[in-house]
């Protein structure tokens, strides 16, 4: 499998997550929300790692065959995203003729 070189220092890199259920010791776990309202398989798990955050998307099921599928995908940001994110967001939402961003930009 590929994996993209991480920008940052080593010192200042999150740590992988092989598994939400044991998190390495410098990892604390600062909320967990069900994906859906109705089910509990599915979870986002935001992660403090190394100072930065750490956003997991997590899904378990069961496959036809009975065998267990479990899926972890880690996302790690700066807190500085915080800062950038709600500009973007409000920025993308206005039409470009208001200055806002155009299509594909974001």
């Amino acid at each position: 499998m590929w994996v993209k070189k991480p920008k940052c220092k080593s010192h200042e890199c999150a740590v992988k997550i092989d598994s939400y259920k044991r998190l390495p010791t410098s990892c604390s776990v600062m909320s967990v929300f069900n994906r859906y309202s109705d089910s509990k398989a599915a979870r986002i798990y935001f992660v403090k790692n190394n100072g930065l955050l750490s956003i997991l998307d997590v899904s378990e099921r069961i496959l036809k065959s009975g065998r267990e599928m479990k899926v972890c995908v880690q996302t790690d940001v700066s807190y500085k995203f915080f800062e950038w994110f709600p500009l973007a967001l409000k920025n993308f939402m206005r039409s470009p003729s208001e200055g806002g961003l155009y299509a594909g930009v974001m």
